[in-house]
């Protein structure tokens, strides 16, 4: 999803989306490299990269791989509407 939403940067660590979406994280639990903290983290981060889109088929066609269950299937019939 990353990729996805912020696709001019060189990594997509979980250092570098810290970095790059600067998530306020001073209520963060623990410390960075502890499971509750880069939790929170990515959370953060989730909810920053949600913002980026107008609708939720939006970001649903980001977020959900190709051919998974939840994934928006393409319209397979020509329709007029």
């Amino acid at each position: 999803m990353a990729r996805a939403t912020y696709r001019s940067l060189p990594s997509y660590t979980l250092d570098a989306l810290i970095e790059h979406v600067e998530p306020d994280l001073t209520h963060a639990p623990g410390r960075r490299h502890r499971a509750t903290y880069d939790a929170y983290a990515t959370a953060q981060i989730l909810i920053a990269m949600a913002g980026e889109y107008e609708t939720w088929g939006q970001l649903v066609a980001v977020a959900v791989p190709p051919r998974m269950p939840g994934n928006p299937e393409p319209d397979t019939q020509a329709t007029l509407w």
